[in-house]
């Protein structure tokens, strides 16, 4: 799935905007289409940027707590607290032989 160019964040205070404001007016300052700014309506409705980043946060605080609560083995506990890029690079740096 492709990355946007805005935040979250962003999307709604240009959302915010567009309620203040006309959407085709809102949308050439911005340099989206009409469209978009209707999607992203349907996507946040009336909540505010902060309210986004909270939302993330919590959403992660609660796949954390799932996945630590799952994971029992010393091993498991370790991988969860090890930074994904060093993973990433002991797993393609060697190549692995099986036996």
């Amino acid at each position: 799935m492709r990355e946007s160019r805005f935040s979250e964040a962003q999307m709604v205070k240009i959302l915010r905007e567009a309620d203040k404001a006309p959407v085709a007016e809102v949308s050439n300052k911005h340099g989206v289409s009409e469209q978009t700014i209707y999607i992203w309506r349907e996507r946040f409705g009336a909540i505010n940027a902060y309210e986004v980043t909270r939302l993330r946060q919590l959403e992660a605080e609660d796949l954390h707590r799932m996945v630590t609560g799952s994971c029992k083995t010393k091993l498991c506990r370790k991988l969860l607290h090890t930074p994904w890029s060093l993973v990433a690079r002991r797993t393609t740096s060697a190549p692995q032989t099986f036996e």
